[in-house]
C-alpha cells in the first residue's frame, strides 16, 4: 500500500462511510505535521482539504471533519505547507525522517510515519492515534478499551487488534505488530519497494526470528 489512501475515502458502493486505512493516515498525518518546525513557527496547522486548500489554519478537530468530507487538496502529495521538503541526496542514517522527499522519487513516497525516529515508538500513542481515528472509546488507565463504545462487528474488530498491538513482538522486542506495520509502510512508500519485494523481506525476517517467537508473529 502507498499514499494512494489519500484520495481514496470511501468503500466501493458506500458512499459517505469512511475507510478505516484513511482514517488512520489523517490520524497519524495530523501526530506527525504538529511536530514540524513549521507547523510550530506558524501557531498551528493549515488545513489541506480541497476547500481550504492550505490556506487556513484549524483545529486538528476541523481538519480532520474536512478531510473527512471534502477530502485533500487535489494531487498534494507533497506536504510542503507541513514541514515535508526535497532534498537532492538520501541522508547518509538509514533512519526515515518525517517530512523528506527525495528528488527523482514518485509523488507517492510521501511520508505518513508518525514521528521522526518511529523506531521504537510507544505502543500506548500508536494505540490512541487509531482509537481517535475510528472514534473507540479508551478507558482511564489506558489499558482496557470500552467495549460498549463498540458499535459494530468492524469496530470489535479493530478493539481485539488494538489490544494486540499493546503486545511485544516477543520476549524483550521494543516493537509491536503496529510499530513494524508502520515501519515497512514508510519504507515502502519512501523506496517505492514492490508489493513482491515487501512479501520476500517479510519472509526472509520470518525466517531470521527465533523458532519460539515466531508462532506470535503469524
Amino acid at each position: 500500500m502507498d499514499c494512494n489512501w489519500m484520495y481514496d475515502r470511501y468503500y466501493d458502493g458506500k458512499r459517505g462511510e469512511i475507510k478505516e486505512i484513511f482514517k488512520l493516515g489523517v490520524a497519524l498525518f495530523l501526530k506527525a505535521a504538529k511536530r514540524s518546525n513549521i507547523v510550530i513557527s506558524e501557531g498551528g496547522i493549515r488545513c489541506l482539504c480541497a476547500s481550504c486548500d492550505c490556506r487556513w489554519i484549524r483545529s486538528e478537530d476541523e481538519i480532520k471533519y474536512d478531510l473527512y468530507t471534502k477530502g485533500f487538496r487535489p494531487n498534494y502529495w507533497i506536504w510542503t505547507s507541513h514541514g515535508e521538503t526535497i532534498m537532492s541526496d538520501p541522508p547518509a542514517s538509514s533512519a526515515t525522517n518525517f517530512g523528506v522527499v527525495y528528488q527523482g522519487s514518485s509523488s507517492s513516497s510521501a511520508l505518513i510515519v508518525p514521528a521522526q525516529n518511529y523506531q521504537h515508538y510507544p505502543f500506548n500513542e500508536m494505540d490512541h492515534m487509531i482509537t481517535d481515528a475510528l472514534g473507540i472509546g479508551v478507558a482511564n488507565d489506558g489499558d482496557e478499551y470500552d467495549g460498549d463504545q463498540l458499535s459494530n462487528a468492524d469496530a470489535q474488530r479493530f478493539f481485539n487488534l488494538l489490544k494486540d498491538t499493546n503486545e511485544p513482538l516477543f520476549e524483550d522486542s521494543t516493537d509491536s505488530k503496529l510499530t513494524v506495520c508502520v515501519r515497512l509502510l514508510g519504507l515502502k512508500c519512501n523506496f517505492l519497494i514492490p508489493e513482491l519485494a515487501m512479501d520476500a523481506i517479510a519472509k526472509l525476517v520470518l525466517d531470521t526470528t527465533p523458532i519460539y517467537a515466531r508462532s506470535d508473529l503469524l
